[in-house]
């Protein structure tokens, strides 16, 4: 299977889960296939910088509003990978999570684009 592929799979698997409102908090955050996923595509971890610093945005919320406009698809990969390690690592409760479902399924959905658009 190549890397576009396994992206795909990936993003279909992640959007099912987070639209699921079954799904619970710890099923999202605790997979560990996730980030080994995410570290397999080449995304890194780096707090959602390299797309903050390229749309001038501030935080997560904001980067939302620039990613129709983004087709770098590890830059997008990387947001999408550091947003979900600050709930799986750093947030409060990872809980919290499932009041962003929706940013998450609209970063996966925009990575799908990008490679259907190749």
């Amino acid at each position: 299977m190549n890397i576009n592929t396994k992206i795909i799979v990936f993003c279909n698997r992640w959007i099912e889960l987070f639209s699921n409102k079954n799904t619970l908090f710890y099923q999202l955050t605790d997979d560990r296939s996730f980030a080994d996923d995410c570290f397999s595509f080449g995304w890194e971890m780096d707090c959602g910088k390299s797309f903050f610093q390229k749309h001038l945005c501030e935080n997560f919320d904001e980067a939302l509003h620039c990613i129709e406009q983004e087709n770098n698809l590890d830059l997008l990969g990387s947001l999408l990978f550091s947003h979900w390690r600050y709930f799986n690592h750093w947030a409060y409760s990872g809980a919290e999570i499932l009041e962003h479902r929706g940013w998450f399924v609209a970063v996966l959905k925009r990575i799908k684009a990008i490679i259907s658009e190749k």
